[in-house]
């Protein structure tokens, strides 16, 4: 909706006061002539972790405006065969109205006309991105998928890239939409990799699971053990590396606490 496409253009606003602030408090700690240790900690560390606040902040911001959680509902739905044996040429629709999805919020947003000029591409690059991880939250949420439905996937991927490009969004909102031009390379990079680790041999899986686990969800990791067409959750070997990835990220959430 409106209200909440001026929502969101109002929080990434504030995500950005919020460097403005931390920048402000570092150059107001330079002009002290003695500030006391445990100030100059706390500047640093507000410092350094502003950037990525405003990352998680605006991520998050961009999935509820696009309706994350709904793209996820219409993956898993049912509605799309996902252990079907043959290729469809054509994305799913849902493609067609994540993309409008996206174009709309941009539409409101810039003709609402309060969002700072330099932060219009970091806005659209937000929306995008946000409409990739929903992509790719949803096929790892699928409970059983065909090799020729994870060429689906891919395709729905492709067809996606397609839809948000300038030229994409034209096409599907008119003439007269324009949006910015954004590299998205690196997330759609992400999703492409997660969706091609599905046809890894299970050894193979399990080391770039280990290796890039970083990069994904516990969920997203242990999906890829649970739903490959090689695995079996109730195989004894399928259940040990369940374990070891549960240890992984039971051991990264306990250094971050």
């Amino acid at each position: 909706s409106a209200c909440a496409a001026r929502c969101f253009s109002k929080r990434l606003s504030a995500s950005h006061s919020l460097n403005f602030v931390a920048q402000l408090m570092e150059t107001t700690c330079d002009m002290i002539e003695s500030p006391s240790v445990t100030l100059l900690e706390y500047v640093k560390s507000l410092r350094s972790i502003t950037p990525l606040l405003m990352n998680v902040s605006e991520r998050i911001s961009a999935q509820r405006v696009i309706k994350g959680r709904g793209v996820v509902a219409k993956i898993v739905s049912g509605h799309v065969n996902w252990e079907e044996c043959k290729i469809s040429e054509d994305a799913n629709a849902y493609i067609d109205e994540l993309a409008s999805q996206c174009g709309r919020v941009w539409t409101t947003i810039d003709l609402h006309g309060n969002l700072p000029h330099p932060l219009h591409a970091r806005t659209w690059k937000h929306l995008v991105s946000a409409g990739y991880y929903a992509l790719l939250e949803g096929f790892a949420r699928v409970p059983s998928c065909s090799t020729e439905g994870r060429a689906s996937m891919a395709i729905d991927v492709a067809s996606y890239t397609a839809c948000v490009s300038p030229a994409g969004i034209q096409d599907l909102l008119g003439s007269n939409i324009e949006v910015p031009a954004v590299d998205s390379s690196e997330v759609v990079h992400e999703v492409d990799v997660y969706i091609r680790a599905y046809y890894f041999p299970p050894d193979e899986m399990f080391s770039w699971i280990m290796t890039h686990f970083c990069d994904f969800t516990e969920m997203q990791m242990k999906a890829l053990l649970t739903t490959s067409s090689q695995l079996s959750a109730d195989d004894p070997d399928a259940i040990d590396r369940l374990h070891a990835v549960e240890d992984v990220y039971a051991k990264v959430f306990e250094c971050l606490r």
